[in-house]
């Protein structure tokens, strides 16, 4: 990368902390954002460098390093991107890179949960190499969820009283400084529940929110048509996300969840880990869903149909 560039890019990104600063949000956020800023240029240089015969993982690197990652579309560089998917096929199921790049981009913009799930999908299969990322990265999201944890609590205090509309306006305090907060969207929801029938809309539209911040955060799956279904898939994942021990069938059966709940920007690139890890005999079955998926992900029908074509598979 020549100097000029590099400079770009610093100076796009103090831009970006500026732009960060002028938030009111919690400094925890502030800095996750900060973090994933910092590391995504680390990792889009190193992926952008690669060998140019590893045609995906090379353009992904330059698409990701060449944009202002807080004022990103974040799908258009990944699950809507051909390079995106190219990259995730042709890294190595040991090396994180990819999907870790994803994990940045999305702190980069406050979706710290999303973040995090990124990170999950990349530790699948990773060396010791990358665990100082991965503590970093917990140790700032702990102290994040410590701060919630205390303002939530005074929320949760007014709910049990009664006091709905006082609870409200604590949730809402948080997602004035924390607005991909899932936990106080949930909250939030319960208190419009317990509000009666006549807040089932805003009821619904607090879950949905809460899905998009956080599409693995179980409890959001429900009152609406098939959310029971999704819900009772995501206790699988739930179960592998959390687990200390982390073996394939737990794999698996997360692969199955995620699919059946409709995340299959989760589901995708699990498939395809499974293609090297599952076994000889189970490769096609991965390959089918791993390319079902991502018809799945919005990716356009002639991308779609190239990758098919890659496998001869109609």
């Amino acid at each position: 990368m020549s100097s000029v560039k590099r400079l770009g890019i610093v100076l796009a990104l103090a831009a970006t902390f500026a732009a960060a600063g002028a938030r009111a949000e919690y400094p925890e956020v502030a800095a996750l954002r900060e973090f994933g800023q910092v590391k995504l240029l680390v990792y889009a240089q190193k992926l952008a460098a690669v060998d140019p015969k590893f045609e995906g993982v090379a353009a992904f690197g330059k698409a990701v390093s060449s944009v202002v990652p807080a004022a990103s579309d974040i799908p258009a560089l990944t699950v809507r991107s051909r390079a995106y998917w190219r990259a995730v096929m042709e890294m190595t199921p040991d090396d994180p890179s990819v999907l870790f790049s994803v994990a940045w981009l999305q702190l980069a913009q406050g979706h710290v949960a999303r973040g995090g799930n990124y990170l999950l999908l990349g530790n699948i299969g990773r060396g010791l190499t990358y665990q100082a990322d991965v503590a970093a990265y917990e140790d700032l999201r702990q102290k994040l969820e410590d701060r919630v944890t205390a303002e939530m609590k005074r929320g949760i205090l007014l709910h049990d009283a009664k006091s709905y509309a006082e609870a409200i306006g604590v949730y809402d305090g948080v997602l004035a400084e924390y607005p991909d907060c899932a936990r106080a969207w949930y909250e939030k929801s319960f208190t419009y529940y317990m509000m009666g029938p006549e807040f089932a809309a805003k009821r619904q539209e607090t879950l949905a929110r809460c899905r998009e911040c956080d599409p693995l955060y179980v409890r959001a799956y429900q009152g609406g048509p098939g959310m029971g279904a999704k819900f009772m898939a995501l206790a699988d994942a739930d179960a592998y996300a959390n687990a200390k021990k982390k073996d394939l069938d737990g794999l698996k059966k997360f692969a199955a969840a995620v699919e059946k709940a409709g995340i299959y920007e989760y589901a995708a690139p699990v498939q395809w880990k499974l293609v090297a890890f599952d076994g000889p005999e189970n490769q096609k079955g991965h390959v089918r869903a791993f390319l079902d998926d991502l018809a799945g992900v919005g990716l356009e029908p002639k991308d779609v149909g190239f990758f098919r074509g890659m496998f001869k598979v109609e």
